[in-house]
């Protein structure tokens, strides 16, 4: 048997969720999740230095704002549950999960804050099995096409990357990640900043408006 605490298992899924980048523009995915931290982080940091060069120049806390962002994102990942002699699978948000224990069988439970426990399952109600904490991740479902408003900072950003992957003569992809990803970075990233409070606004209406829905899941489960 093996537990993880919410807070562990909130850092893990959110490590998981930075990492999450889907870079495929000609099937219309943009979801620059990772390079968004990096940029969030670099605009926190400039301030910092620009500060300290002229106290005029105020700082700011983008990076600290992305990271609440994951938490909260992670926070309301979508927990299917069976309580314990119940027949009924039900939809609870990961913040209402105290503790997580992988079972000596690899079925997972789940105990709430209210103490009362229930076996963790799939969305179809089959049993949720993981061989060990690292094995839990996220499902990710976004849909943008519900959004009330146009995410214009993220849409943007995305012909940024297409303008520059055109200069670079390489199509944005994930299998070309690792080509293009400094280079935009490294040219833009100062161009970039004043994006960042536009940017950090879209995450919020995602957020608001649900367009990214996260399950727990497991690897190799279906």
């Amino acid at each position: 048997m093996e537990t993880v605490d919410y807070e562990s298992l909130e850092t893990l899924l959110g490590q998981q969720l930075r990492q999450s980048d889907n870079y495929d523009l000609d099937q219309e995915h943009f979801f620059p999740i990772g390079f968004l931290d990096r940029l969030t982080h670099f605009s926190q940091n400039l301030s910092v230095v620009e500060n300290r060069h002229d106290d005029k120049i105020e700082l700011n806390y983008h990076g600290d704002d992305f990271d609440r962002w994951v938490d909260n994102m992670v926070s309301a990942t979508h927990v299917y549950l069976k309580p314990d002699g119940a027949e009924e699978v039900c939809d609870t948000c990961l913040s209402d999960i105290l503790e997580i224990t992988l079972n000596s069988d690899k079925t997972v439970s789940a105990t709430l804050f209210d103490e009362t426990s229930a076996s963790v399952v799939n969305s179809d109600g089959s049993p949720l099995t993981a061989d060990n904490v690292e094995s839990l991740c996220l499902a990710i479902d976004l849909d943008y096409g519900r959004q009330s408003s146009p995410l214009k900072s993220l849409e943007y950003l995305a012909s940024l990357f297409y303008r520059a992957g055109r200069s670079m003569k390489m199509n944005i992809c994930n299998s070309n990640r690792d080509r293009f990803i400094d280079p935009i970075f490294n040219f833009f990233k100062f161009d970039m900043v004043r994006l960042v409070p536009e940017l950090l606004g879209d995450l919020e209406q995602i957020y608001d408006e649900q367009l990214l829905n996260l399950t727990l899941t497991a690897k190799g489960q279906k």
